[in-house]
């Protein structure tokens, strides 16, 4: 590895494979130990298009490849962010890992959960070390403060972890979704194993199908669907995940106590702020606004509303690779997602 700057590479170039690339190029400016030296996009309008405005943007030569295999072969990289679609999720990840590089993988870890138990036990096996997997939530600065108060004890024992994620536009055309839970709420079940700390058993769903899959040619098991689980002895948790919001994005997360609940994001139009709040019998505990930047109106609803956690992210993982550390987030803890939701069974 490199004493200076990583030579750094994103490989797909789709809605979060953009929002890495533009994170990538101001951490970069703003002193981060990377430099973008590569993209891969199997699309050749989107891949050279993208090659110009990365390449502008940084001031330096941006190479272009059509995947990944051609990008190895011409050129050096050190860490490298994966964001292709979920098929391509394991070969790109595979061969980039077995030619020394460390990797930021965008959930999940292939598309099928047998192909993730493989996928993890081989990087378990060979290369324990060398993948850190895409979950933002737990650098979202709203969430860290939910889990911050129950750390400390302000709401007392936890006994009730709930994550709510309703989106309020339709998929876009072409989309690729294993279904619902699997694809939307694999972020939620991972955020309430991180805040409760505890072991997840027992999970049960319920779904259907109300309004938007009427309306998408992107053909889906549910359009709503509602998840329950047991954490540990005495605490339980609750995911509800909708295409449904269509008064927009809409995103929260409760926690409750013996002594009290903290509630971040409910829902307002204002897009450019999330409230937290913490109450105990007595009154309130603790008030907190966070603000977000204002992005572009045609941005995907999670870019707005997460554009800060995706760039500590990608920081966190940039300042490892540096310093040849592990990750706080790997192949285990996505595994650990995905066979909870292969285990739940219909209400």
């Amino acid at each position: 590895m490199s004493l200076s700057r990583l030579p750094t590479a994103v490989v797909g170039l789709g809605r979060i494979g953009q929002v890495h690339a533009r994170n990538l190029l101001e951490l970069a400016a703003q002193g981060a130990p990377a430099e973008l030296v590569a993209i891969v996009e199997p699309l050749p309008e989107r891949r050279g298009a993208a090659a110009r405005l990365l390449s502008d943007q940084q001031g330096a030569t941006v190479r272009a490849f059509a995947s990944v295999g051609e990008m190895l072969a011409a050129t050096e990289v050190e860490a490298a962010v994966v964001c292709s679609t979920t098929a391509h999720h394991e070969a790109n990840a595979r061969a980039l890992v077995e030619a020394g590089c460390r990797v930021l993988l965008e959930k999940p870890l292939t598309d099928s959960p047998r192909g993730d138990r493989d996928f993890a036990r081989f990087l378990d096996d060979h290369y324990p070390d060398a993948l850190m997997l895409a979950f933002q939530r737990r650098f979202d600065a709203p969430l860290r403060w939910v889990r911050e108060l129950v750390g400390a004890g302000r709401i007392g024992r936890p006994f009730k972890f709930v994550s709510i994620l309703e989106d309020s536009k339709l998929m876009p055309s072409g989309y690729q979704t294993p279904g619902l839970l699997r694809d939307m709420s694999i972020h939620n079940v991972d955020e309430l194993l991180w805040l409760s700390g505890q072991r997840a058993e027992n999970p049960r769903f319920s779904g259907s199908r109300l309004y938007s899959q009427a309306l998408t040619e992107v053909r889906e098991d549910f359009d709503d669907a509602l998840l329950q689980f047991q954490l540990g002895a005495d605490a339980i948790g609750q995911v509800q995940v909708s295409r449904n919001h269509v008064a927009g994005y809409r995103c929260e997360t409760w926690v409750y106590g013996e002594l009290g609940f903290v509630h971040v994001g409910g829902f307002q139009p204002d897009v450019t702020k999330v409230a937290g709040e913490a109450h105990g019998p007595e009154g309130t505990l603790e008030r907190r606004v966070f603000p977000l930047p204002l992005v572009s109106p045609d941005a995907p609803e999670f870019v707005a509303r997460f554009l800060p956690a995706y760039a500590e992210e990608l920081d966190v993982f940039l300042q490892h690779v540096a310093g040849g550390t592990a990750f706080p987030v790997n192949q285990q803890d996505g595994l650990r997602a995905t066979e909870l939701l292969e285990d739940a069974r219909p209400v």
